[in-house]
């Protein structure tokens, strides 16, 4: 085994479920009795918090030196045999493996002349592979329909149903086609909406043609279920590039639609359930439906998973869309709660791959909505020095507003000014700054020069203004749609606490839209 196997078994064993922990401690159990090596060195495993490839050699050995042949290819038999494990695991659950182990089945039934037993195990599977939509599986049966049919040399009779075999199989082709063709262009379409591509002239030339697409055409419609799924997710790609979230949210309607019609493809492929509810909780909270939001976010919360990947991808979720409502809502008590929860949950699951630096800027901003400066400000700083290729261009411009924000409210005037210059500096490299990021600098430093709330009251009041015509336009409204620039200013003209005005403007917009919907 190479060199980075002991890394990559100790990540193995550290992802596993508690479930899939349990069925290879009985899995193991069922090869060797007593305490066998590997045993000791899984268990070890899952006790070491920082992996320590030298002190687990000594453990075991402590006669050999590290990295001894002995050590090497007792990991190299321990990996092997949790994948074995697994798969016995996934036996359990998994489509793919049913399906396979019946194709291997009836290979054995048919060495053996059980031809009658070949048909009616073939006939079952079809009927699942159908369900699935495994064209590859439904191609593989027609191949033993014929050697069936070959086998028992019926064939006068058998005439029509080879021809039958025929059109069925131009069928199975022809949808496998179908989904490959919808699938190449999900897969395109998500490359080219990735950030640093989309400004790209060939990333821009994609976009702007993809509506013309043959495969998108409105008059046409995918006959596979899963070319309507590729099909639904190119769309509402599309739109949500293009800010048009009515059409977003739709767009994953029908997708959520499409998933609850196929309950057994949930189970099958619950990552691509998960996913696309969060995007409708995205596409919810842009139209301010908090009410879907909330309901779609307890959805997540009673979810079940099979592996910790998804119990993974379903925290995560689960908790992004939690704190996010709670800044909505202005409820910057109870995020404090949630977030304090969050973390509780980080060590009780070992999430450890999950990076708390993805989190930052929600923490900021409830520490912030709650007045307690300084613990904003720690979190502010974490999120500022972060790498480049973990923080976006506009999500690092937006943290040097939020540094000169922070500092404001907490009275550091001496230092505002040397960082209002910094500020300006790293705006004056960018290629392009927006104005909103100007506006707000300007205004920073002007407030910070008069001597009290009165006299600041005049150029908040301008900037207020400057701001709601800057939000009609679309490459300035993202940083607006990013932190609630606008409640920021209106405090100050009010002379009110951030938390309330947020709170209020979410109440304003609920009460109103509760009123159009009645």
């Amino acid at each position: 085994m190479a060199k980075t196997a002991s890394r990559r078994l100790f990540d193995l064993v550290r992802t596993l479920s508690p479930s899939e922990r349990r069925h290879f401690t009985r899995y193991a159990n069922s090869h060797a009795k007593g305490s066998p090596k590997y045993r000791q060195l899984f268990d070890l495993m899952l006790r070491q918090e920082v992996f320590d490839d030298a002190a687990l050699s000594r453990r075991l050995y402590p006669e050999l030196p590290p990295g001894a042949k002995k050590f090497t290819e007792l990991k190299a038999y321990l990996y092997d045999l949790i994948l074995a494990a697994l798969r016995s695991y996934d036996e359990k659950s998994s489509v793919a493996y049913r399906l396979g182990n019946a194709l291997l089945n009836l290979r054995t039934l048919f060495r053996r002349a059980r031809y009658g037993d070949c048909w009616t195990l073939l006939r079952k599977t079809e009927k699942l592979a159908r369900r699935y939509e495994d064209y590859s599986t439904l191609l593989d049966l027609l191949s033993w329909e014929k050697r069936l049919i070959y086998a028992e040399a019926t064939f006068v009779e058998s005439r029509k149903r080879l021809l039958e075999i025929e059109t069925r199989e131009r069928s199975y082709l022809e949808r496998s086609e179908e989904v490959r063709a919808y699938q190449n262009l999900f897969f395109q379409t998500l490359l080219f909406i990735r950030r640093t591509v989309l400004k790209q002239p060939e990333g821009e030339t994609f976009l702007s043609k993809l509506p013309e697409h043959p495969l998108l055409r409105t008059e046409r419609t995918p006959v596979a279920f899963r070319a309507q799924i590729y099909c639904l997710k190119i769309r509402s790609f599309y739109e949500y590039v293009h800010r048009d979230y009515q059409r977003f949210h739709t767009h994953n309607q029908s997708l959520l639609d499409l998933f609850e019609q196929r309950p057994e493809l949930i189970r099958e492929e619950p990552g691509e359930y998960v996913a696309v509810i969060n995007n409708q909780i995205i596409a919810a909270g842009y139209l301010k439906k908090y009410d879907e939001v909330e309901a779609l976010v307890e959805r997540i919360g009673r979810y079940s998973s099979v592996t910790k990947y998804e119990a993974r991808q379903a925290f995560r979720t689960y908790y992004d869309a939690k704190l996010r409502l709670h800044i909505q809502r202005g409820e910057f008590r109870e995020g404090l709660e949630t977030l304090h929860r969050q973390q509780r949950d980080f060590e009780k699951h070992r999430f450890t791959d999950i990076r708390p630096s993805s989190y930052y800027f929600q923490y900021f901003y409830l520490y912030f909505g709650n007045e307690e400066y300084g613990t904003a400000l720690d979190y502010l700083n974490e999120w500022l020095n972060l790498p480049r290729s973990q923080a976006r261009r506009d999500l690092q411009s937006l943290a040097r507003i939020l540094n000169l924000l922070t500092h404001f409210e907490m009275g550091n005037y001496v230092l505002l000014e040397s960082l209002v210059r910094a500020t300006e500096r790293y705006q004056s490299k960018l290629e392009r700054v927006s104005k909103v990021e100007r506006s707000v600098t300007q205004t920073v430093r002007a407030a910070y020069q008069l001597p009290g709330k009165r006299e600041r009251q005049p150029v908040f009041i301008k900037l207020g203004k400057e701001l709601t015509q800057l939000k009609k336009i679309p490459e300035e409204r993202s940083l607006l749609e990013l932190f609630d620039l606008e409640s920021w200013v209106a405090a100050h003209v009010e002379r009110r606490s951030f938390a309330s005005v947020v709170a209020g403007k979410f109440r304003a917009d609920h009460s109103d839209r509760t009123g159009e919907a009645t």
